[in-house]
């Protein structure tokens, strides 16, 4: 058992019933606890914020299909009082590609946001998404499932549309900031198959410098 401390940088849901956290400790590794409710990640009620510091005891996981970050919870989840910044630049990678080299499961780079709107799956649910690109030009258009982002994002849907105006602004005020993704991906589930070891990417977590969440909270539908 070990004591890690660790910052989110990655705050989703993933349904009803659970929630997802990609973290990066004290050490500048990455990390996700397990198990996360949904309950865990409310943004209202949740026990997780961003710019936080926690600290957990933790083993390793032992689930056959167990990414590298993951570790198992041993008792509570306790916030910590202060705390150093986390060093962003040195987290950053130039692309997609180096962000989940080497087995990673969570990554972070520098996004230049192209586009951000809504959009029902063969599945007849509805997702936000982003179209944006890595420091290299490769250009990327992958599912939000921030808790922070669809908090802000959600009131602004309206039959599976989110609101142009509204999408326009944000990725304005994004594109004058210092603006950065946390990647993940999902256990591995076979549909693709060859690309990112079979599991599914996702933006899990939505940053900018300044930050665009207080500002874009006041923007009401």
């Amino acid at each position: 058992m070990t004591a890690v401390r660790f910052q989110p940088l990655a705050i989703t849901r993933a349904d009803d019933r659970e929630g997802c956290v990609g973290a990066v400790t004290s050490e500048g590794q990455w990390f996700r606890p397990q198990p996360v409710t949904a309950d865990d990640v409310d943004p209202d009620r949740g026990i997780y914020r961003y710019g936080r510091w926690y600290e957990a005891d933790v083993v390793p996981a032992f689930d056959a299909d167990a990414r590298p970050e993951d570790h198992q919870l041993v008792g509570p989840v306790r916030e910590l009082a202060g705390g150093a910044a986390l060093a962003w630049p040195a987290l950053v990678r130039p692309s997609i590609a180096d962000a989940l080299d080497d087995d990673r499961s969570l990554g972070l780079v520098r996004a230049r946001i192209v586009q951000l709107y809504a959009r029902r799956s063969l599945g007849k649910k509805t997702f936000l998404r982003a179209v944006f690109c890595d420091d290299t030009g490769e250009r990327y258009d992958w599912i939000v499932p921030e808790v922070a982002f669809g908090q802000l994002a959600w009131p602004h849907v309206a039959d599976t549309v989110l609101a142009p105006g509204w999408a326009a602004d944000l990725v304005g005020f994004l594109a004058r900031a210092q603006t950065y993704v946390t990647v993940g991906l999902t256990r591995p589930n076979g549909r693709f198959p060859g690309k990112f070891r079979g599991c599914h990417p996702l933006v899990v977590g939505l940053h900018s410098a300044p930050d665009y969440r207080p500002v874009f909270a006041e923007v009401r539908p």
